[in-house]
This record gives structure tokens, C-alpha cells and sequence, in this order.
């Protein structure tokens, strides 16, 4: 996951911060506006259920909150080229299921 802390902000912004997210292939942005309840962001877009797929609404998302620097979309986009998708459903399929919950009533308690 690629993460860019922009410096060039808005009056009330307290940090930005975006990238390329491979588990939801997906830009993000996160706006910290001062007085926020750190660490939670007041906005935060590039989910899954919202996501951002080019680099050049990254740039739009931010008018009003940050300046990116020269050459932004095209850091963005090398981001995501080099580092993919990330299938999340195909780490659950393989991961390994969790330990049944330990039952008290099938052990001999010492005491």
C-alpha cells in the first residue's frame, strides 16, 4: 500500500494523506481536519464501496484541502502499476480457518 503525506494544505487541514490501496484496488484519500479525533479521518474515500480507479480524481478530491505536487497522477498510477490487486477473496479461500473455541466442559479442570 503506497501512502503520500501532502505538505501544501488548506487552512483547516490538520494532514492528507493518499495512495494506492492493492486490497482494494483502489486510490485513497484521507483528510484530517484539525480538531479531528485522531487517528480517524474526516474523509476517507478508496474503499470498497468507494472506489477511486484513476489517479486523476485523486487530484479533484483534493481541490479545497491540498495542492499535490507536480507529476502527482503519474506517482499515483506507478504506484498501482507496481503494486497490483490484491484478490481479498482469494486470501480467504487459502487462509488457514481459525481454532475451534476452547470448551471448558471437555477438560479436566485441576481444581
Amino acid at each position: 500500500m503506497s501512502s503520500h503525506e501532502l505538505n501544501d494544505l488548506a487552512a483547516s487541514i490538520r494532514l492528507v494523506v493518499t495512495g494506492w490501496s492493492p486490497g482494494h484496488g483502489s486510490y485513497y484519500v484521507h483528510i484530517y481536519e484539525e480538531g479531528d479525533a485522531w487517528p480517524c479521518p474526516s474523509i476517507e474515500l478508496g474503499d470498497d464501496t468507494t472506489p477511486i480507479t484513476e489517479p486523476e480524481w485523486v487530484i479533484a478530491i483534493l481541490d479545497g484541502y491540498a495542492t499535490a505536487p507536480d507529476g502527482f497522477v503519474e506517482t499515483l498510477r506507478a504506484d498501482a502499476e507496481k503494486e497490483g490487486v490484491c484478490d481479498m477473496q482469494a486470501i480467504f479461500d487459502v487462509a488457514q480457518p481459525a481454532s475451534a473455541a476452547y470448551q471448558l466442559s471437555d477438560t479436566d479442570v485441576p481444581f
